[in-house]
């Protein structure tokens, strides 16, 4: 009973009734639940993607990657289906060929596929973080050319952080990502305004942080204006 008495007077004194005073400790209660637990779930992610956007304002560091060129004969059994196959498009050893230049160099589906039944030719596009392949085939040589470029570590880092030619996967990692930052972001302005002796100063924080980003576009950032755009 005199729990309940002074529970009943620490709500009078917070101006609050009891049951309001009861949902605003469980609403802050949640917000750091999500705080903390999405801080933990994305701190790889957080770190991987502030590391990965500092390579990205300072491209000089990415180097310039490496040239990629081979060639090689087709395994002769293949070589000469593909010679006796009256058209390349829809052949079944050229399907086989694709599955032994894949298992060779260690790659997956093609991007795309070209054929130029005239000269006898396929070309097989892969794409990777900052790098590329293209594979010609010639069915009547029966040879393989390899041209491509690879970059190197850091420009491959650089690529994941855009995500360009990651792959689904990745994609859908940089999204949940994106919505993960803005819960705990969120989560963590919201207990801001639990502690009514630091919300003063973390106002005019949140609002340094706010305005320095939008001061600098708008007065450093070059912009393209004055011009009517045309059809």
């Amino acid at each position: 009973m005199a729990g309940v008495v002074r529970d009943g007077a620490a709500a009078l004194r917070a101006g609050l009734p009891r049951p309001q005073r009861r949902w605003r400790r469980r609403f802050f209660a949640g917000a750091r639940w999500l705080h903390w637990y999405s801080a933990m779930l994305l701190f790889a992610s957080t770190a991987f993607f502030a590391a990965t956007g500092l390579l990205l304002n300072h491209r000089d560091w990415l180097g310039r990657g490496e040239r990629i060129e081979a060639e090689w004969p087709l395994p002769p059994p293949l070589a000469a289906e593909l010679a006796a196959a009256p058209r390349l498009s829809g052949a079944p050893a050229l399907g086989q060929a694709a599955r032994w230049l894949e298992a060779r160099l260690d790659l997956r589906a093609p991007r795309e596929v070209r054929i130029d039944e005239a000269l006898r030719e396929a070309a097989f596009d892969y794409k990777a973080p900052a790098g590329y392949l293209s594979v010609r085939l010639d069915a009547a040589a029966g040879r393989v050319e390899v041209l491509g470029r690879r970059g190197g570590a850091l420009a491959q880092l650089a690529a994941l952080h855009q995500g360009r030619d990651s792959g689904r996967a990745w994609a859908w990692l940089i999204d949940l990502s994106a919505v993960g930052m803005l819960v705990f972001s969120l989560a963590g302005a919201v207990l801001v305004f639990q502690s009514r002796s630091q919300l003063r100063s973390a106002l005019w924080a949140s609002a340094a942080g706010l305005l320095t980003p939008l001061v600098i576009w708008l007065c450093w950032v070059p912009r393209l204006g004055g011009v009517e755009a045309g059809g």
